[in-house]
């Protein structure tokens, strides 16, 4: 295996067919595109063919298995694990989704080989490795779902503040049977239960389509949260947290998966949660998104657990992980994942990035709507 000196990724050519039983409107040219829905030419005449289907394999709605990127991640990976070698690196490139990733042994100039990382898929249980010839390191995954962070919160409400009942929202036809699905499957998760019991507070549902094509699934807190009482813990800015980098040249950035899910709450606080849809009413057995406390609840959780692990940095459910030198940074990170095991945090292998010259953080206030990023970046001493 060669040896790299900048991040390199599995890449991957995707071809695209058309599924069975549907034809396309005429050839393609060397103009024509195709449609990321149904594989077909685009655009279309008319609507997409594939809107309002389901796909045969992730079972989520408008696009065909034929082009489904789920499948082709699974395809990719079960792929990659059945390669010895990998010869089909592009440096300086990435895919989202990948389940190999090529990281450099070393961020300066060095002949030592560089091992991989498998990245756990999301319903299967694998091992995270770092590792080169001078400092292995073997990093144990074996967490599924979501993270269960020891205890239960509960929500302090202001008794003056009259409770309000929400009848449920109309759900347009076309994304119904989506969120049905999304609903059941944050039952399976245990995210959510269903109730048939009178409760004094009941929100109306809220979802929206974030950039991957799924769907997020909560309640509208408005009136919920006139009646919250905040804990007001502080989330660190960037420029409060920016000077710790200082001296670092190695640099990994993880993001906790569900992070406000890995919070449970208590069952008084469970039924404030109750919230209306067009199949029932339902609470929320984990934090849910949107509350004037949940970002200063997840935010104390994950400053308790980081207080166990230097080298990092956490704001909301992003991770910066950093070191002056690769051994260093290693372990780091080594100290990350043994703490996490123990304090049932689970991360997404799809937005982490590992071992880089370079990280992005972000942090946001849903109080005050404010959104800010910076790029954390090695600065080596010129010689």
């Amino acid at each position: 295996m060669e040896a790299f000196h900048s991040a390199t990724v599995s890449v991957e050519s995707i071809s695209y067919r058309s599924q069975q039983g549907h034809r396309s409107s005429g050839p393609f040219d060397g103009n024509s595109k195709k449609c990321g829905k149904c594989g077909l030419r685009y655009p279309h005449i008319g609507k997409c063919p594939a809107e309002s289907n389901r796909c045969n394999y992730c079972k989520k709605a408008n696009h065909w298995e034929s082009v489904c990127r789920q499948k082709k991640r699974d395809n990719r990976g079960r792929t990659s694990n059945r390669k010895n070698g990998n010869n089909t690196k592009e440096e300086g490139q990435s895919h989202k989704g990948v389940s190999q990733v090529i990281v450099p042994a070393s961020r300066r100039k060095s002949t030592k080989t560089v091992e991989s990382i498998n990245l756990p898929n999301l319903t299967t249980e694998q091992d995270i490795h770092i590792s080169d010839c001078a400092d292995l390191i073997s990093i144990s995954r074996s967490i599924q779902g979501i993270g269960n962070f020891k205890g239960s919160y509960h929500i302090v409400t202001d008794e003056n503040v009259p409770p309000v009942v929400h009848p449920p929202r109309r759900c347009p036809i076309h994304i119904k049977d989506v969120i049905k699905k999304e609903l059941d499957d944050m039952v399976q998760l245990n995210v959510i239960t269903p109730v048939t019991d009178p409760t004094s507070w009941v929100s109306s549902l809220a979802y929206s389509q974030k950039a991957n094509g799924q769907w997020r699934i909560c309640l509208d807190p408005k009136d919920l949260n006139r009646a919250i009482k905040r804990s007001n813990h502080h989330t660190p800015t960037l420029e409060e947290i920016t000077h710790k980098f200082a001296g670092s040249t190695v640099f990994s950035k993880l993001d906790a998966r569900h992070g406000y899910w890995s919070i449970s709450l208590d069952k008084e606080s469970s039924y404030l949660t109750t919230f209306n849809s067009p199949f029932g009413r339902f609470r929320f057995l984990r934090l849910p998104f949107g509350l004037c406390v949940s970002q200063d609840i997840l935010q104390q959780r994950m400053d308790q657990i980081l207080e166990k692990c230097p080298g990092t940095v956490g704001i909301a459910d992003d991770i910066g992980v950093f070191g002056s030198t690769e051994a260093e940074h290693d372990r780091n990170l080594h100290n990350l994942m043994k703490v996490a095991r123990e304090d049932t945090l689970v991360f997404n292998p799809n937005k982490c990035n590992i071992k880089k010259d370079n990280i992005l953080l972000s942090v946001s206030s849903t109080a005050n709507t404010v959104f800010s990023q910076t790029r954390i970046k090695s600065r080596p001493y010129r010689h």
